[in-house]
């Protein structure tokens, strides 16, 4: 893979704050989609859908989520690789489910749970 195969996404230009300039051959390589999920995912499917056009870069074989988060363990600055979720904004309770999970997905439960 290189570095024409990788598509970045970004809430807001100022979360980059410069640092992604020139680090892709193209700059439409990054998207900046605005705030919150459904933003991001509406742009990115937009963006992936339009990928056979002949004027986008071609379909990325990496797409890498760049953003800002909040934590009061980590220093500022460091880089995160987040393997779970939970979906603070998520509640169904009134449908049965517990407060932060999405329905029908077990493993955010069983964490939820420890």
């Amino acid at each position: 893979m290189n570095k024409s195969d990788i598509l970045i996404v970004c809430a807001l230009e100022q979360e980059v704050n410069g640092k992604l300039d020139g680090v892709l051959p193209d700059p439409r390589q990054i998207i900046y989609t605005g705030v919150g999920k459904v933003n991001a995912t509406g742009q990115l499917t937009e963006r992936l859908h339009t990928s056979y056009l002949s004027f986008l870069p071609e379909m990325p074989k990496l797409v890498i989520n760049y953003g800002t988060a909040g934590s009061i363990d980590l220093p500022i600055g460091e880089l995160v690789d987040c393997t779970k979720f939970i979906q603070r904004d998520m509640d169904v309770t009134g449908l049965g489910f517990m407060k932060n999970q999405t329905p029908f997905e077990e493993e955010v439960l069983d964490e939820i749970k420890r």
